[in-house]
Parts: C-alpha cells; structure tokens; sequence
C-alpha cells in the first residue's frame, strides 16, 4: 500500500463515522444546534475533498460543487431570515458543476454536445412550465429552483448511465434527488399552490426527525466517496492493461519461433 493510499483509508474511515454522528445529532437537535451539525457536516465533506485533492479535472468540478454546496446551505440553513433565491442559485451552480463533470466522461465529443443540448432544452422547459403553471405567482426563487431541478434530473440520469465509471456516484444523486423532492413538494403546496393545511405538508412538518437531510446528509458524504471509487477503479483498469501489454511483449517472441517451426 503506497502512502496515498493508506492516507484515503485512514481519512475515509474518521470521515464516514463523523458523518454519521453528525447525522445522528441533527436528528435529536432542535433549532439553532441542529443547523449547527447540519452545516458542520457539509463543510466536513468539502473538507475531505480538499484533503484528498488531485489535480485532475473531477476532485476540481467535485471540489467546485461542494465549496457551492457549503455556501448554498449558509444560506438556506445558518442565515436568518434564509436566502433562498441566494441558496439556490449556488445549488444550480453546484449542479452545473456536476454536471461538466459527468459530460467530460461521455464516449464522444458528439455524444457530450447532445448533452449540453438536451440539458439546455430541458432547463428551458423547465422554466417555461413554472411560468406557464404558476402564472403571476412565478417569481425569481421558482423560476431558479426549475432549472435547478432540470439539472439535477439529468445529472441522475446521466451518472446511472455512466454506472461501470462509478457507483457510488448515482447513489448520491438519487439521495440528492430525493431530498429535493421532499423540500420542493414542501414550498411547492405551502408557497405557491396551497395552504400549509396541505396533507404532504403536514405529513413532513410532523414527522420526529428532518425527512430531508437524512437523504441529503448521506449524499453530500457519497460525492467525495465516489472520487475514491474512481480512482480507485482507474487503477485497477491501468493496472490490467500493464498486465495486458506484459503478456503481449512476452508472447510475441513465442509466436515468431512458433510462425519459423
């Protein structure tokens, strides 16, 4: 084990368990100490990510994503009153983010052009519903969390799609998804559609602990994880293809004996 390695292993295992305490602590906090934990376990995961940086383009777009994600989650959780059109701006940053990281991985230049169309139309239709759905009621908060959502939908799709690249990875998506969901359904029925005597709404508000960030605490622990994973596959890949060209260059002289006999 080299000292790259061994220094991964040893910050992987502190990191992961002080993501679950942090976890665990939100849960049964309340108020002002409860976003305290909350925020600490964000910035412990772009912490982590600045340990193990490499100079390689996805620990940048990773790194990139979870400093937004900090700032994002500053406003939307330590700033009183929140910043929500702040918070999510930086979200859609994040997303951005993520996603150049996912279209530099496609097969082919052409394949990652039809990416960037596909996401830039469907953020446009994202937007055109809110405005086409909410009418007056659109402002700049729904307009900003629809081309966040776009985006972040298709980072989901595209991160299963690249799943051989790295496992890890989709399954923080999908918990990011989910945690959005619940937020998004939330402010949805009580800021814009409905009343807050709305049934989801009251579902959520009632429940004994924060729905949201138990998905979206083990996300934000994933994406970091999920550059170890890489790297580590890459490895293994570079690894067999060593071992690949050794056979080669050793079984070629076999061969011109073999075509001479």
């Amino acid at each position: 084990m080299n000292k790259r390695s061994l220094m991964i292993s040893i910050s992987a295992a502190l990191f992961v368990p002080a993501e679950i305490a942090l976890g665990y602590m939100l849960q049964i906090n309340s108020g002002d100490l409860a976003n305290i934990y909350k925020f600490s376990s964000v910035v412990l995961s772009c912490v982590f990510c600045i340990f193990l940086f490499r100079y390689n383009k996805d620990y940048f777009l990773v790194q990139l994503g979870l400093i937004f994600t900090a700032f994002a989650d500053w406003f939307l959780v330590m700033e009183e009153p929140l910043l929500q059109l702040e918070g999510m701006i930086c979200f859609s940053v994040v997303q951005i983010a993520y996603g150049l990281m996912l279209t530099t991985h496609q097969k082919s230049l052409k394949a990652g052009a039809c990416q960037v169309f596909l996401r830039l139309t469907l953020s446009f239709v994202a937007i055109f519903l809110a405005l086409l759905v909410l009418g007056d009621g659109a402002d700049d908060l729904s307009l900003v969390s629809m081309f966040y959502y776009a985006n972040i939908i298709i980072n989901l799709v595209l991160a299963f799609r690249q799943i051989k690249k790295s496992l890890i990875f989709p399954i923080a998506m999908l918990l990011f998804v989910i945690c959005d969901t619940f937020i998004g359904l939330n402010v949805l029925l009580s800021d814009y559609v409905s009343s807050s005597d709305s049934a989801v709404v009251k579902f959520i508000s009632e429940l004994d602990f924060d729905i949201a960030w138990a998905f979206y605490l083990p996300s934000q622990m994933l994406i970091p994880l999920s550059l170890i994973e890489r790297e580590v596959r890459e490895k293994g890949k570079r690894s067999i293809r060593r071992a690949e060209k050794k056979d080669r260059n050793y079984s070629y002289p076999l061969v011109k004996v073999t075509r001479l006999i």
